[in-house]
């Protein structure tokens, strides 16, 4: 018999001999145990199983010259004694390397992989603290303690340490594995996160570089909403209820974004802005923030009859746009804040301030860039602080001939077809 196989046959009999002490110990341990959402008892005694149809010798029972778990884990110092712990995914582990050494398959390698990467997976997910420096050592331990088994049942070193270093590089290497499969998920979380207060070109020159230099963009459009009334709704309203409203309302309001690329820049109290202009994508700036606005004014109209249906009091939204010159950037080097600045994000906010509950006013400026799409209803010239008389004008809705039949909220063909024609007269300017 190979030294392989007289080293597998001792390492099967010492697991043999723990999992049936694992089955032994108190209930409190054991009884209310999953794995992988198995029962603990199931699984060893199956593990049990698979070991003495491996191993038939192992239904012969036989004196062991010391218990190698119990004195692996006593050595380790543990404050839960060994007749109180249970060896979850370690059971699994050391039922491989008997599997391993015997077989010595690449096959039952990879799936050792695949189950370490998962079992890694599991135990960050429940907060518990894995890293090298508390794999290894245990590893390294462990296989000291097999390394003197092996030299009382007459292995000689030579033969066995071959073995057991190739256990301990198989470890390591899966266990590198492992952590290089957390730490790319750590790294695809963490980019979500980014991406998600940041726009996606800011936040992948911030990965780079470190910093941001601040954009002076030519033409952008800025769109500022407010809730009517929100002091004396807040008033009203237990905190988290009003906190849970608020969030669930900015949820759409940034889904009614999504479709036209615009960007989300900050909510401040009941005030929600976003921007269209900073993307590439946004060429059409002006017409991309008018159908945000028309989503968004849409939602609004759906949530104030839900409330109406239930005798619940219900939000009322002004919306203001104002288009021109902004200059965009990252402030702050632990918590960075996304923003833009100019006279452009003042005037809308004026234009929001100047509308009507449940209207979208917007300024001479965009008008003059969407009046190929919109129905426009003009207000004259109407006073704005700091500013003078400015003209403004409501938006009631897509032109008929642009939108679903004839009707005002929903764009047509028609009107994707002349959105691309001059999308592609702005691109050919340049």
């Amino acid at each position: 018999m190979t030294a392989r196989n007289r080293l597998a046959g001792l390492l099967a009999r010492q697991i043999h001999h723990h999992l049936r002490e694992e089955l032994q110990k108190p209930s409190s341990a054991v009884e209310f145990v999953t794995v992988e959402g198995v029962p603990f008892k199931d699984l060893t005694a199956k593990m049990i199983a698979d070991l003495e149809k491996e191993f038939p010798e192992l239904l012969t029972p036989r004196e062991l010259p010391f218990s190698l778990m119990q004195a692996w884990w006593d050595e380790s110092n543990p404050a839960v004694p060994y007749a109180q712990s249970t060896f979850k995914t370690y059971n699994q582990l050391m039922l491989f390397r008997v599997l391993d050494l015997k077989h010595n398959s690449e096959f039952l390698r990879k799936k050792f992989e695949e189950k370490m990467i998962a079992n890694g997976h599991a135990l960050i997910g429940r907060g518990r603290n894995l890293g090298f420096e508390t794999i290894f050592p245990a590893e390294t331990r462990m296989l000291q303690m097999i390394s003197r088994l092996a030299r009382i049942e007459g292995i000689p070193d030579e033969e066995t340490i071959p073995l057991l270093l190739d256990q301990l590089i198989l470890t390591t290497q899966t266990a590198y594995r492992m952590f290089d499969s957390l730490f790319r998920e750590s790294l695809n979380q963490t980019d979500k996160i980014l991406k998600s207060v940041l726009p996606e070109k800011i936040a992948d020159e911030l990965k780079k570089t470190g910093k941001v230099a601040p954009v002076h963009v030519d033409s952008a459009s800025v769109l500022f909403s407010d809730i009517v009334g929100f002091t004396r709704i807040a008033e009203e309203l237990p905190p988290a209820q009003l906190l849970a409203e608020l969030d669930r309302t900015f949820a759409h309001f940034e889904a009614a974004m999504k479709p036209n690329h615009l960007e989300k820049i900050k909510t401040i109290g009941d005030c929600f802005m976003c921007v269209g202009g900073i993307s590439e994508r946004n060429r059409l700036h002006e017409v991309d923030t008018v159908l945000a606005a028309l989503r968004i004014q849409e939602f609004m109209r759906k949530y104030q009859k839900s409330r109406a249906r239930t005798g619940s009091p219900s939000w009322k939204l002004r919306i203001g746009i104002h288009s021109g010159p902004v200059v965009a950037g990252v402030l702050g080097q632990e918590r960075f804040n996304y923003d833009i600045w100019g006279d452009t994000v003042n005037v809308a906010n004026r234009m929001e301030s100047a509308g009507e509950p449940d209207t979208i006013n917007i300024s001479e400026v965009t008008a003059q860039a969407v009046q190929e799409f919109f129905i426009l209803e003009p207000r004259g010239r109407i006073f704005v602080k700091n500013k003078g008389e400015m003209e403004m004008y409501f938006v009631r809705g897509i032109l008929p001939e642009l939108s679903v039949n004839g009707g005002s909220r929903v764009p047509s063909h028609e009107f994707a077809r002349r959105y691309a024609t001059k999308r592609r007269a702005i691109r050919a300017k340049g």
